[in-house]
């Protein structure tokens, strides 16, 4: 039960670490075309 816990945070992490990528790219590129 407290791997999957742990696994599950893990996957929550990277998942919210993708996004902040994408927004930071995406805000980046916003800049450039405006």
């Amino acid at each position: 039960m407290h791997r999957a816990s742990c696994c599950f945070s893990f996957l929550l992490d990277s998942l919210e670490l993708t996004v902040d990528l994408h927004l930071n790219v995406f805000v980046a590129f916003w800049k450039l075309k405006y």
